[in-house]
């Protein structure tokens, strides 16, 4: 290989492994000769800002913004307990309303989840147009949160703990706790209202309660002060990984356009079918990945796909792909930001996902064309907890590739295809990730023997 050829293998290389991009692999339907091993190097990265749901499209923190009650935060729990032992104690049992009600408000945040991952494809073509391959990647996910906000909190920052704890020493020295505590009722408010009206019948004087409702700061302190991890209140950070692996088989379907065959100014067919086994090598730890809104991976199942591309006249071609995947059933919960530990019993079944993409081009010039398509994402799932990948999507996606083997274009000693694409989901249903990306991808094509 001449050193020219070399630079520009590298410039393509170097591109794949710098260049962010989407969460989708170059896929056609041509299948490695026999004696042909092809290597593909990506670099895929995918935004998920938003989600589609019944309501419209939501932020993508929205799974995650429900009231902060005594069910999920054991601070306000505590806080619960003690107002309800301290009212019973002292006269009429509480109003389990009034208990239910004791919140640090709804969190609402805004921000994003991205996922760049590099994988990397060998695929071994052999006799009778069959080809075998793997694939591995490494994966980074990132949290990024734009703002925190709280909302209808009816619980605060005790503003004065020796205080009250001296006042309701007078009472029962047994509910100093509850006085001294970090967190007390809101004044006005109906648990705050109930226990100044009791306080005041035992000692002719009223506690000082906090007048406003927790903030962000205090969501964050009272969390850490807890154990559990902040959550969206500071971004996730940057966490690697290894990514799911395959192992795959496919065919091409006897009469096809032969591989690197050239192909010609008229009308032309390429088809092939396969299979692959999904090999859930990405599954780690909610402890190495952190708390992320992009939900992590680890999940085992098998695939069948179908894949066709059309030679029209006029530079025309028509990519079209559909891929069918079942998922195994899931021994852990999906990711969240850890508000509520979930028992080793939690599971969730992640079903099935359909695929199905129509991806038009036109052949600017021999090994160059321009595409603009659509791509469909579905998924279904059930179990214990919600798969946190269900839903519908449908994106457009526009690509430019370059084509040097199928084109038949020398550019160097082994025949190199290239592309670049950006993906764009344009509406969704069911929960649905709202996504922005781009992928950028090269393959090299290397004759092993029989050449």
């Amino acid at each position: 290989m001449t050193a020219r050829p070399l630079i520009r293998l590298a410039v393509l290389v170097a591109a794949v492994c710098l260049a962010p991009a989407l969460a989708a692999q170059e896929r056609d339907a041509t299948v490695p000769a026999a004696g042909v091993l092809r290597v593909q190097v990506m670099g895929e990265n995918i935004s998920l800002v938003g989600r589609f749901t019944e309501a419209g499209r939501e932020s993508p923190f929205a799974p995650w913004q429900a009231p902060l009650t005594a069910d999920l935060v054991p601070a306000v729990g505590a806080l619960r307990d003690r107002v309800d032992a301290f009212l019973a104690e002292t006269g009429d049992p509480a109003d389990p309303q009034l208990l239910a009600d004791l919140s640090l408000g709804t969190m609402a945040a805004e921000g994003r989840g991205d996922r760049r991952e590099m994988p990397v494809t060998l695929e071994l073509g052999l006799p009778a147009g069959l080809s075998v391959g793997v694939r591995g990647s490494v994966v980074r996910r990132e949290t990024v949160v734009h703002g925190l906000r709280l909302a209808g909190g009816t619980v605060g920052q005790n503003p004065d703990p020796a205080g009250n704890a001296a006042l309701l020493g007078q009472v029962d020295g047994a509910h100093e706790g509850l006085a001294g505590s970090a967190l007390l009722p809101v004044a006005g408010s109906a648990a705050g209202e109930a226990l100044q009206a009791r306080v005041r019948a035992h000692t002719g004087e009223e506690l000082t309660l906090p007048e406003a409702p927790a903030d962000a700061a205090l969501l964050a302190s009272v969390l850490a002060g807890n154990g559990l991890s902040p959550g969206p209140l500071q971004p996730a950070g940057e966490t690697y990984g290894p990514g799911d692996g395959e192992v795959f088989v496919r065919y091409r379907i006897p009469g096809s356009l032969a591989p690197g065959a050239i192909a010609p100014e008229g009308f032309a067919w390429r088809a092939a079918v396969g299979a692959a086994v999904i090999l859930p090598t990405g599954r780690m730890g909610p402890e190495a990945m952190g708390h992320h809104i992009v939900p992590r991976d680890g999940r085992s199942g098998v695939r069948a796909e179908a894949a066709a591309d059309l030679v029209l006249p006029h530079r025309l071609r028509l990519g079209s792909e559909l891929r069918w995947t079942i998922f195994g059933e899931e021994d852990r919960a999906p990711d969240g930001f850890g508000l509520v530990p979930h028992s080793d019993d939690d599971g969730w079944r992640p079903g099935s996902l359909l695929e199905l993409s129509l991806l038009p081009r036109f052949q600017i010039l021999p090994a160059i064309g321009l595409s603009a398509g659509y791509r469909l994402t579905s998924r279904g799932g059930g179990g214990a907890v919600r798969d946190p990948f269900a839903g519908t999507r449908h994106d457009g996606v526009l690509a430019v590739t370059f084509r040097a083997a199928e084109a038949g274009v020398p550019v160097a000693q082994w025949p190199i295809d290239a592309g670049l694409a950006w993906r764009r989901t344009l509406t969704g249903s069911g929960g649905g990730w709202d996504i922005r990306g781009m992928d950028v991808w090269v393959r090299v094509h290397a004759p092993l023997w029989g050449r």
